[in-house]
């Protein structure tokens, strides 16, 4: 492990450790993968005074991650959904999963702690996905768009959205999608 980019002090980890023991996390021994699905909640509660349906197209249903959180625990690792304001819980159930956004832990801190913490992050393209890069804490983004707008920072993978022609249904290859300038939407 190298020097991260942000850290936080001894005291803010002891906070930190606590509030995962009390999740059933020890942080020296577990691992936990912080899940993230943008949606349209969080923007129409703090800032519902004005549409943001122009951005429909980056939300994602937290379902559409089922099967990937299944095989994280299937690991034995813990899975902690994050966000602070979100369309609905998570639907599958296990002892391992947690749904922050609705639990008693969420707060400010442990927002910015549980994704500088984690063994890496899985989500979808947002601003709260890039607090993981501020830790360098590995980030896997999917349903990335636009597809020329790549995630920034150290070890990072992304698997981009898939662009359908609503006239044909056919997928979208690359160059057509950047031949009609959907790579910088």
């Amino acid at each position: 492990e190298g020097v991260r980019s942000l850290y936080f002090s001894d005291t803010e980890m002891d906070k930190g450790k606590k509030i995962l023991a009390k999740m059933g996390i020890d942080l020296e021994r577990d691992r936990y993968v912080c899940v993230f699905a943008r949606d349209d909640a969080y923007l129409n509660s703090v800032q519902g005074f004005q549409s943001w349906s122009y951005n429909d197209y980056r939300d994602v249903d937290i379902q559409s991650f089922e099967e990937a959180m299944k095989l994280i625990l299937a690991k034995g690792w813990f899975v902690i959904r994050v966000g602070s304001i979100v369309k609905k819980p998570v639907a599958l159930r296990h002892p391992k999963l947690i749904d922050y956004p609705y639990s008693d832990f969420r707060g400010d801190f442990m927002d910015i702690f549980l994704p500088a913490n984690s063994f890496f992050f899985l989500g979808t393209p947002s601003g709260y996905c890039d607090l993981a890069n501020c830790f360098d804490t590995p980030r896997i983004v999917v349903n990335s768009t636009p597809f020329g707008d790549l995630p920034f920072g150290k070890n990072n993978l992304y698997i981009p959205k898939k662009i359908k022609n609503i006239t044909t249904g056919n997928y979208l290859t690359f160059q057509e999608s950047q031949e009609m300038g959907l790579d910088q939407v």
